[in-house]
């Protein structure tokens, strides 16, 4: 993905040079960041620049139908949704067999689609670092975001899949654009995505607070902040 964008430009240099500087410089508190991790920040760091840029290229949501305050359907027109505008780029998918990956060719990301897509759970943070996050006096410790261990976000960094190693936990826009909203159990695109549950995935966004993080729920395609010592699925993304 290209980084050439003008909107953010002090903001690329600025979080360039912490990027640089968490990826090189040692100290207590926290380790260097690998090659793996430090690919998984430039991805959070790429979306934050092409965020709502003129370039963004919105999908259509797949919702074809309207619906009032209490769940019942309307054809008449007058409530304004997304089953009545059904604006934005139609979603456009193919899958390699083979690979086992889907490629949305809309925003040009990869995912992973093999068995493990719909079986592997992992928490966002092992047991003792969830522990020592809830425990400790100020909500920016270290251990409230450190993904070392048997968690989603190394797994992702481990994973060789299609002969690619540079697979990451998605952040929840991400997730977010693969989530079918004209469907329920699960709200995805069946036809592309073979290996798939209504069950709740991982992004790599912190939520409402330093223990919880943001998941898609793929049975309505809403999002949630869980605790982050819960196990959930994983789709990884590249």
């Amino acid at each position: 993905m290209s980084l050439h964008n003008n909107k953010h430009p002090k903001v690329l240099v600025a979080l360039w040079g912490m990027l640089l500087v968490a990826s090189t410089q040692s100290c207590l508190c926290a380790p260097p960041l690998s090659a793996n991790e430090t690919h998984a920040v430039l991805g959070i760091v790429t979306n934050f620049i092409l965020d709502d840029g003129p370039q963004s290229k919105v999908k259509k949501t797949g919702q074809t139908k309207s619906y009032d305050e209490f769940g019942n359907e309307v054809t008449d027109g007058s409530v304004k949704d997304d089953g009545y505008y059904r604006k934005g780029i139609a979603p456009h998918y193919t899958r390699d067999d083979t690979k086992e990956v889907v490629i949305d060719h809309v925003t040009g990301l990869m995912w992973q689609d093999d068995a493990d897509a719909a079986t592997v759970t992992k928490p966002w943070l092992t047991t003792s670092y969830y522990n020592a996050c809830v425990n400790g006096t100020n909500p920016l410790l270290f251990p409230c975001y450190n993904t070392y261990g048997d968690t989603a976000a190394t797994y992702c960094n481990n994973l060789t899949l299609g002969g690619y190693t540079d697979w990451r936990l998605p952040t929840l826009k991400e997730l977010e654009s693969i989530v079918n909203y004209g469907r329920v159990a699960p709200a995805i695109d069946e036809n592309y995505f073979h290996n798939i549950t209504s069950g709740v995935y991982w992004s790599i966004g912190t939520g409402t607070s330093a223990k919880y993080a943001w998941s898609v729920d793929f049975y309505s395609g809403g999002t949630v902040d869980y605790k982050k010592d819960g196990s959930r699925q994983i789709r990884c993304v590249r």
